[in-house]
């Protein structure tokens, strides 16, 4: 459940930082593993701004359904969210 969750994240978090630096913050957010359809629009999102690039060059991009789901599988870890994205 959500509270197991954040009973957990609180714990790395003590055994991971010294007290004097979890003072300083003021509030933990944690997050959710993203859903397909967010990293599908993050997808979208930086073919957009790949296509916007090109666009000065004018070339143009056709990427279809199969390539921009490798991009959605390949893109995205667990751990770092979509940053791996910006590597492919």
């Amino acid at each position: 459940s959500e509270q197991d969750h954040s009973t957990d994240g609180m714990e790395v978090i003590s055994k991971t930082f010294t007290p004097e630096f979890r003072n300083r913050l003021d509030g933990i957010i944690q997050f959710s593993d993203l859903q397909i359809d967010t990293i599908t629009h993050v997808v979208d999102k930086f073919l957009t701004e790949l296509q916007a690039q090109l666009d000065e060059k004018h070339v143009v991009l056709h990427v279809d359904d199969d390539a921009k789901a490798w991009l959605a599988e390949q893109g995205y870890d667990v751990t770092m969210g979509a940053r791996p994205m910006a590597r492919l």
